[in-house]
């Protein structure tokens, strides 16, 4: 038997289970610095450099939300999943359940 590899592997090659989704986060490109530069760090700061907001890649059977769909949640929540190799610089996944999401993007319908 052939021992697979450790180390990345690509998002297309996971899928999810039961309610879980994964995620490809959108880093926040806002931080607080002072007037001289210093980036300015709290235990706040620290939960909200979380991402919170990102497109659904690949969902699990009984996921609630589709490929495509772009949620928002708590940034506490999720499992990062560093295994996987970025194709971008800054590119990050996180696995998520479904009560974990505050809400969904939807398509602006007003006249």
């Amino acid at each position: 038997m052939v021992e697979p590899e450790l180390g990345y592997v690509d998002w297309w090659e996971l899928a999810p289970v039961n309610d879980l989704f994964l995620v490809r986060t959108v880093p926040d490109k806002t931080k607080k610095e002072s007037a001289s530069g210093i980036i300015i760090s709290t235990q706040e700061s620290a939960v909200m450099d979380r991402p919170f907001k990102g497109t659904v890649v690949s969902v699990g059977p009984d996921a609630k939300y589709k490929i495509g769909d772009y949620l928002y949640w708590q940034p506490t929540s999720g499992m990062d999943m560093a295994m996987i190799r970025p194709t971008e610089p800054d590119e990050k996944f996180l696995l998520l359940h479904t009560e974990a999401i505050l809400c969904k993007k939807v398509k602006d319908t007003r006249g």
